[in-house]
């Protein structure tokens, strides 16, 4: 019974491992594919901010991107081990060394939900600056030219 027991344990660690080892190389795939559209958007991203610039004369300030980014690196990173140490400790035949092929994977996915969070970041603080400089310029003198530039 206990033999029983610790193959089925096996498969499950090993059906683990797999679910999450395969996004760990599909998405770098899948990525590749749409590598003209991602360029395509860091272009027109580029595009914005220097138009923006032109137009306000203000850069887009996005404050604390450096403190979020190392901020959202470390809690990656620190969810991937929590996560992994728990099932060591949860788990009897779940053995230390075994948790080294998953730091990474983990750490890989939140790093994903985490560029995603600053991107979306990046876009609310760059549309209330546009929204603001806006304001401002329907309140100056001759709003109907500069509301032409926008």
């Amino acid at each position: 019974q206990k033999n029983t027991n610790k193959r089925f344990d096996e498969v499950i660690y090993n059906i683990i491992f797999l679910s999450i080892l395969i996004p760990h190389f599909l998405l770098p795939v899948a990525s590749w594919r749409h590598g003209p559209q991602v360029a395509i958007f860091k272009n027109m991203w580029t595009h914005y901010q220097l138009k923006y610039l032109k137009i306000t004369g203000t850069p887009i300030v996005f404050p604390n991107l450096y403190n979020l980014t190392w901020g959202l690196c470390g809690l990656s990173w620190g969810i991937s081990f929590a996560v992994i140490l728990s099932q060591h400790y949860l788990q009897d035949d779940f053995e230390l060394w075994h948790s080294f092929a998953y730091y990474h994977i983990i750490a890989m996915l939140d790093g994903f939900c985490s560029l995603w969070y600053i991107n979306c970041n990046a876009f609310g603080t760059a549309s209330r600056g546009l929204a603001m400089n806006l304001h401002k310029a329907l309140e100056a003198d001759h709003p109907a030219l500069k509301l032409a530039q926008y």
